[in-house]
């Protein structure tokens, strides 16, 4: 019991310094007030079990010693348990991040400032699996003819969704201009269709990981922004693309290498 008291305390201390924030949990501590959101609590509880089992490998590894690969299967949980919780950690300092920046812009009455130029690796694509995918990119060339690019602002979450609208910005032929929107519509496909079998996703860079994170993006719909129809015609318009996201960013699956205590192992995780 105190193990697992510490390992709770554990998670919520690594919460509230990644989110510069204060929140208790009933009954820790001595603690008599709740303030730790719902939806954090499948975070709370993934740091809970690394730390589990990193107490587990300290304090009682010695036990396993006559059980074959079941130390090493054990080390490979451990280490898939905290990245995962870091990948879960840095998807909660993003929300956090995108709800802070979206209050003091509407403060400052600023709230449209917040576009492209601060977000790096914007993208759009569909897939069974993120790293799977080849995704349009809307923030790093080279560019398909006739692209010039993109406006995109975080929005603040309602019911665990965003609402958020992507601006593309075109120029070119109308062939070129069809290609582009074709490309568009093959990325958002999963969004676009329903009942499709694969996930689309809206893809950004997060310095904090060096890597990227992702958010499924559940609805989608294109059309021209309003007074941009008759300067098609022309060659140059703005594309809207409004989508419903997950207010959630996650990052790579971690690939866990597993060995059973009779054999080798298959080091692909199978």
């Amino acid at each position: 019991m105190v193990a697992l008291h510490e390992a709770i305390q554990f998670a919520l201390d690594k919460i509230n310094s990644r989110l510069e924030s204060d929140f208790e949990i009933e009954g820790l501590a001595n603690t008599t007030k709740h303030t730790l959101p719902d939806d954090y609590l499948p975070v709370l509880l993934t740091g809970a079990g690394a730390h589990l089992m990193q107490f587990i490998l300290q304090n009682h590894l010695g036990t396993y010693t006559n059980m074959g690969g079941e130390p090493a299967l054990m080390q490979s949980l451990a280490r898939y348990h905290d990245e995962r919780f870091e990948w879960l950690l840095e998807g909660l300092r993003l929300d956090s991040m995108q709800k802070k920046r979206h209050a003091a812009l509407c403060a400052l009455g600023l709230e449209g400032a917040f576009a492209m130029a601060n977000l790096a690796g914007l993208a759009l694509g569909s897939g069974t699996r993120p790293e799977e995918i080849d995704w349009f990119k809307l923030d790093e060339g080279p560019f398909m003819p006739g692209f010039l690019g993109a406006d995109y602002a975080l929005k603040e979450a309602e019911a665990g969704l965003c609402h958020e609208e992507i601006c593309l910005r075109l120029r070119g032929s109308h062939a070129e201009m069809s290609a582009i929107i074709r490309q568009l519509e093959s990325a958002l496909r999963a969004a676009l269709l329903e009942e499709h079998t694969e996930r689309a996703y809206l893809r950004l860079y997060s310095q904090t990981l060096a890597g990227y994170v992702y958010a499924r993006v559940i609805q989608a719909q294109l059309a021209p922004l309003p007074g941009h129809i008759s300067s098609k015609e022309l060659g140059s318009y703005c594309l809207k693309v409004s989508i419903v996201r997950e207010a959630r960013f996650v990052g790579d699956e971690v690939r866990l290498s597993i060995f059973n205590s009779g054999g080798t192992g298959d080091a692909r995780g199978g």
